[in-house]
């Protein structure tokens, strides 16, 4: 009896963590298509050349046009949802942490960002750095459009 117990709890939580799992690229890919659904526009194409994840938050680049940024985006129950949005600020672990991100996640995060970032050109830095200050997206839903 105990060695069926043992088994049933063992595949209850090898099914918890692949339930909780997402690959990596389904994660990023799901979050690139909420920012796509959210701001972009048919005569302003949404590029997201960055997104990096942690926990139950991320950080994705974001360019559109002439102008470009960074959303802070969180998991829930119903999946990814636009939180804020900056430009460099979010590079900052601190910043992160000020905005309700988890010090691990703001962390890791902050770091992940400096190392894949590196592939992009000097110029979409400067748009993505360009963004001012710190938007609430969901205290301002009149200002959804980049």
């Amino acid at each position: 009896m105990k060695k069926y117990l043992l088994a049933i709890s063992g595949l209850f939580v090898l099914w918890t963590m692949a339930a909780h799992a997402q690959p990596s690229a389904a994660v990023d890919t799901h979050i690139i298509h909420v920012l796509k659904n959210q701001f972009e526009r048919p005569n302003k194409p949404l590029e997201v050349p960055v997104v990096v994840v942690s926990g139950d938050y991320a950080v994705a680049d974001w360019l559109q046009g002439d102008k470009g940024g960074r959303a802070l985006l969180r998991r829930n129950a119903d999946g990814w949802r636009v939180q804020m949005c900056s430009g460099a600020q979010f590079k900052s672990s601190q910043v992160l942490r000020q905005a309700g991100v988890q010090a691990d996640d703001a962390n890791q995060i902050s770091r992940a960002l400096k190392k894949n970032e590196q592939s992009l050109t000097h110029e979409q830095l400067k748009k993505i750095d360009s963004f001012q200050g710190i938007m609430d997206v969901l205290s301002n839903p009149e200002h959804h459009h980049h």
